[in-house]
């Protein structure tokens, strides 16, 4: 057992479990990238929900961006966490950890990282300014439509 009172086997399994299980429930998905870049991370560690209709490009690529529960990172709990964005999401935002973003390769994946940090990073900025501007309804069930062709 580790200092911290997390056992060895807990700290070996986690994300890497579920992303494991994924490719067998999404056949859609064949690769998968955790990261924690900072604009997206500080709205996983915010009370401040990332707006879900502010870019075009988000909307298309991304479709909605979730935050799960907080889970301790590495371990089981967080693989419990994460396992229904999984099967449901493109991307999502671990609670006071970081992102995930799944793609049909791995191209894919990074590329909806990027956009996805772009997102926060654009949401962050307008905030700043003032209020947010999200785009229409009719904006968005349009391009949400691209998305899914």
């Amino acid at each position: 057992q580790a200092e911290d009172g997390i056992r060895d086997v807990e700290r070996s399994r986690g994300l890497g479990d579920v992303y494991k299980r994924q490719y067998q429930y999404r056949p859609d998905i064949s690769a998968v990238v955790h990261a924690h870049p900072p604009y997206a991370t500080a709205f996983a560690c915010s009370k401040i929900e990332l707006p879900q209709n502010l870019l075009p490009e988000s909307i298309v690529k991304l479709g909605e961006v979730p935050k799960t529960f907080f889970a301790l990172p590495s371990t089981m709990q967080t693989a419990v966490v994460a396992e229904p964005f999984v099967l449901r999401y493109n991307a999502f935002l671990l609670k006071n950890h970081g992102a995930v973003t799944l793609g049909r390769n791995l191209e894919e994946a990074c590329l909806r990282m990027e956009t996805l940090e772009h997102l926060a990073k654009v949401a962050w900025l307008s905030k700043l300014l003032g209020e947010v501007t999200e785009l229409p309804e009719w904006a968005v069930k349009k391009l949400r439509e691209i998305g899914l062709e």
